[in-house]
């Protein structure tokens, strides 16, 4: 992926964190609204607001996970399947999401990124990144405060 960049606007990095709060307060009713006002969903969509909430509790699930083991090539390959496959568990929702042209890259990012922490056998400590992601709690590195500095100011 050398030169396969994309630049994200502030706000266009934040539409997650306003499909993430409902979601993390089990608002279904909240996480479809949220869906529909970010142009994922029309609100016309044979999607109910329980599959909308239950793909993006399993789209999430990473973020609220202890971290008690390295995260695998086999956590990823499930973590994939579940969020992705056609005939999965979100293949309703999958099948009438639509995202923006600015967010064309975004899934080759989460992607590439799940896969390459899956390769490393990483450790990483996902209830903190969650909690500062989509709660809004201090930062707990400095890489955390750099992200929570550049988030600052959206409102």
């Amino acid at each position: 992926d050398f030169g396969c960049v994309k630049r994200f606007t502030r706000e266009q990095a934040r539409y997650k964190m306003t499909i993430g709060v409902p979601c993390v307060r089990g608002d279904a009713l909240g996480t479809w609204q949220a869906c529909v006002d970010n142009g994922m969903l029309c609100a016309s969509d044979p999607v109910t607001p329980e599959e909308a909430l239950d793909y993006w509790r399993g789209y999430m699930d990473l973020l609220w996970v202890e971290s008690t083991s390295a995260f695998t090539p086999e956590l990823a390959a499930a973590w994939i399947e579940r969020n992705f496959s056609p005939r999965g568990p979100s293949a309703n929702f999958l099948r009438y999401s639509t995202m923006a042209p600015a967010y064309t890259l975004l899934g080759r990012i989460e992607l590439g990124t799940v896969a390459l922490v899956a390769q490393l056998h990483a450790w990483i400590d996902w209830q903190s990144i969650g909690a500062e992601y989509v709660l809004g709690t201090p930062p707990v590195t400095r890489m955390g405060e750099l992200d929570y500095a550049f988030f600052a100011d959206v409102g």
